[in-house]
């Protein structure tokens, strides 16, 4: 905010939305959504009342209360610059010195590294992501954690979003959601035992993809099995499989 960043204020709200989107249970309630608004609502007032206008700079500049056409001019001229480096060795690049030119990571990697460099980044970045929505859903993830994970995925997405307008490759920062989502991971597979026996639902008996829900684990507990089906889709995915009616 203090920077003035417009892409910055966007993908700050898109990000909690998402957050918000991707998380479950008693996260994922209006409620939640309500109070966040109402306290960055309060802080743009406050923040007007004793002239800290730092917070209100990206809002200006969005809604074009201020002059933007500098900053425009510079990202253009960074693109242009980009794309002519890119044209003279599409494959591996110029070389990384030249990675803070232009204000678009994805320029920038082709300009640096080429195809190649954009490949890497590609397989990173999209594997990341996929570690991170399966983690939103891992039953075996403390409870906890679950809206952790998707905080941390939704930081990814607001990064790649922004990496489109700004300046965002080399800061070591935005790596770090990368290493708590390979953390989260780590946990849940070291987990002993899942939680699926607190989080069932009868209506899940139904629902022909119930084995896809049974992530397993070391003790598997149907307490009311009736005829034993969900025990026996559960038997060969846990150690030990009881049901008792």
């Amino acid at each position: 905010f203090a920077s003035g960043s417009r892409a910055g204020l966007v993908c700050a709200v898109g990000g909690v939305a998402t957050a918000w989107f991707l998380s479950r249970g008693e996260y994922k309630r209006w409620r939640v959504v309500v109070v966040m608004f109402a306290i960055g609502l309060l802080g743009l007032i406050v923040s007007s009342a004793i002239g800290w206008h730092q917070l209100t700079v990206a809002t200006d500049r969005l809604i074009g209360a201020q002059s933007v056409g500098a900053s425009n001019d510079i990202r253009v001229e960074g693109y242009v610059q980009a794309v002519t480096s890119i044209a003279s060795n599409p494959l591996v690049g110029t070389g990384f010195s030249s990675v803070r030119i232009a204000h678009n990571i994805y320029l920038q990697l082709l300009e640096a590294g080429g195809v190649l460099g954009l490949t890497a980044f590609a397989v990173f970045g999209i594997g990341f992501l996929y570690l991170g929505l399966r983690l939103c859903r891992d039953l075996r993830l403390p409870a906890e954690m679950e809206p952790f994970a998707a905080a941390a995925t939704a930081s990814m997405l607001a990064w790649f979003a922004g990496g489109l307008v700004g300046n965002q490759i080399y800061d070591r920062y935005l790596y770090v959601p990368c290493g708590l989502l390979i953390g989260m991971s780590l946990v849940a597979r070291s987990s002993s035992a899942s939680r699926i026996g607190a989080v069932m639902r009868k209506e899940w008996m139904k629902d022909p993809r119930i084995e896809e829900r049974l992530v397993g684990g070391a003790l598997a507990v149907d307490l009311g099995c009736g005829g034993g089906e969900w025990a026996d889709a559960a038997v060969g995915r846990y150690d030990r499989v009881v049901g008792i009616d």
